[in-house]
Formats: structure tokens, C-alpha cells, sequence
């Protein structure tokens, strides 16, 4: 699952990796399953959850919250955008698990619950693109700048976090691992697609 971590290949292997860092951080494109992975791994390993309204994409809250807090588990799909800078900023604490999903089923979920708009990712209430919607609070010049040249415009939001990642970020953080989203099926808070009731 992981270019710098080996043998990390199931839900009960990854909680048992997870708890050998003071945090983990759980990010990726939204619809990835970065929510139900902060979940599973804060239930299985008995940190507390920290979701992503707690920071708010305010990085230098996020900086604080990895440096000086132990035993918790970051919902952050944001830190997508500056996931090459967590060892800079926090060095030797963090484990970034980075979900890995289908692009279709990524698209496909937030059509379905209607992200796009939501999000402000996008202006016209369609699916997001490029970069994001400049206009967006949630929209990161630095990272744009940084990544332009791997930054596809007319490509889905998702797919460009994707790139980045692998093409740029990556090689950037000491301890990451890769979670591909149906590997965690076998978790007991799965619950399977045709029986969910939430969005």
C-alpha cells in the first residue's frame, strides 16, 4: 500500500501501523473514504477523532493540533492541498494515510449527495475542476502555484489531487501509506453500499 511502509495491506494491519505514531492523518480527495477510515481507525485504536470542522482548513491550526496533541486520528481531505509540508511542519509524529479510490465512484458520491456545489468548489454547480474555484475559501493559491504544471484544468477536481500526489507529494513525506477504499470492507463499522442510510 505504501512506497515507504511495507506489508500494510489490510484494515487490521494499518490500525496496528497507526499506532505506532502520536497521529495519524487520514486525507485524500473528498469521497474517498476519508471519513470512514478516520472513523475505523479512531474506534479500533482508541484515539479520538478529530474532525476536519476542528481546524477548518486553517493550516497553522492543523500544525498545532499534529504537533502538540497525541493519540488522535485528523480527518483532513484538505491537507490533499499541502500534504508535502506535514514533516516540515511536524516531524517524526505523523502517519498520513492517503485514500486511494476509484475516480468514477469518487464522482459518482458527490454527485450523489451533491458535493460539488456544496463544497464551493465549483461556480457553476457542476462537478469541480482544476484546481478548485479560485473564488472558493477553500481554494490553495500556494499549492496551485506550486503544482500548475501538473494541474489539469479541465480535469475533475479529484483526479488532479490524485496526480499531485503521486507526482509531487509523495516522495515529500516520510510516513505515509496508500489505502485503497475497498480494502476496508472488513472493518466491523463497514456497512455495505445498499444499506446505508446516510449519503
Amino acid at each position: 500500500m505504501s512506497d515507504r511502509i511495507k506489508g500494510v495491506e489490510t484494515i487490521e494491519q494499518l490500525v496496528e501501523l497507526s499506532k505506532r505514531f502520536a497521529c495519524v492523518a487520514v486525507t485524500g480527495p473528498e469521497r474517498s473514504g476519508t471519513t470512514i477510515c478516520t472513523e475505523m481507525l479512531a474506534s479500533s485504536t482508541g484515539y479520538a477523532n478529530v474532525p476536519e470542522e476542528t481546524w477548518d482548513n486553517d493550516f497553522e491550526c492543523l500544525w498545532r493540533l499534529l504537533c502538540e496533541r497525541d493519540r488522535i486520528v485528523v480527518h483532513a481531505p484538505h491537507l490533499t492541498y499541502r500534504v508535502h509540508e506535514v514533516d516540515r511542519h511536524c516531524p517524526n509524529r505523523v502517519l498520513v494515510v492517503f485514500m486511494l479510490r476509484d475516480v468514477e465512484d469518487i464522482i459518482a458520491s458527490q454527485r450523489r449527495v451533491n458535493w460539488g456545489p456544496r463544497s464551493e468548489h465549483c461556480p457553476d454547480g457542476g462537478d469541480p475542476k482544476g484546481w478548485g474555484n479560485p473564488a472558493s475559501r477553500w481554494y490553495d493559491s500556494v499549492s496551485y502555484e506550486l503544482f500548475r504544471a501538473d494541474i489539469d484544468p479541465d480535469a475533475h477536481l479529484c483526479v488532479n489531487r490524485q496526480r499531485c500526489w503521486h507526482k509531487r507529494q509523495k516522495q515529500n513525506v516520510q510516513n505515509f501509506v496508500e489505502v485503497e477504499y475497498e480494502s476496508l470492507r472488513m472493518h466491523p463499522l463497514w456497512v455495505d453500499p445498499d444499506l446505508r442510510t446516510w449519503r
